[in-house]
């Protein structure tokens, strides 16, 4: 056995030293893979390996040159590496009611801030939002936002009108119940 150990030994050693250009770390990987290799086949035979086991099966393996050669061409850095071209990903075409669906938020986002002209653009907002759903997107969220923001700046800008038309309504009410005040009551005179 001793004499199958110092082949593999030899092996490995002769790996190893054409195997510098790697770094310490992915050289000792290497060698423990080529280890383990080795050991996996001496395994397989059933019985103790002899001399000419061990020399078969690192003829098998190939000489040291060659799989120096076969992990040296795989590392990024040394001569015989080439990685694979990379590929920006390539990013899916916009689907017809993306727009929309962007636009519904950006009107629905003017319609609550502001009051009285947002009222057509929370309508608009609305539509859109609707009109993206129907066509297809990508950008659900956005429209749902859009639809929700757009409705929540309806009610506002409706409730905002209501308040107004209400107290306009009111102050006229109150006015013409009085009357004019006379003149003779003010100076005190029945």
């Amino acid at each position: 056995m001793n004499d199958t150990s110092n082949l593999v030994d030899r092996y490995l050693d002769d790996l190893a030293r054409m195997l510098t250009a790697l770094p310490p770390a992915e050289r000792a990987d290497a060698l423990g893979s080529v280890r383990e290799h080795v050991d996996d086949a001496l395994a397989d035979l059933g019985r103790p390996p002899t001399t000419d086991d061990v020399t078969a099966i690192l003829t098998r393996l190939g000489t040291p040159a060659d799989v120096a050669s076969a992990l040296l061409e795989d590392t990024p850095g040394s001569a015989a590496y080439a990685p694979a071209p990379v590929t920006p990903p390539v990013a899916p075409a916009p689907l017809p009611g993306d727009g929309d669906a962007a636009l519904a938020l950006g009107l629905a986002i003017f319609a609550v801030v502001v009051p009285f002209i947002g009222l057509p653009a929370a309508i608009a907002a609305i539509v859109l939002a609707r009109r993206a759903r129907r066509a297809g997107t990508r950008r659900d969220g956005i429209r749902v936002a859009g639809l929700v923001l757009g409705l929540v700046a309806l009610v506002g800008q409706l409730l905002i009108i209501a308040g107004l038309v209400g107290t306009l309504t009111l102050r006229t009410e109150v006015g013409s119940a009085e009357g004019p005040t006379p003149v003779a009551n003010v100076v005190g005179v029945p």
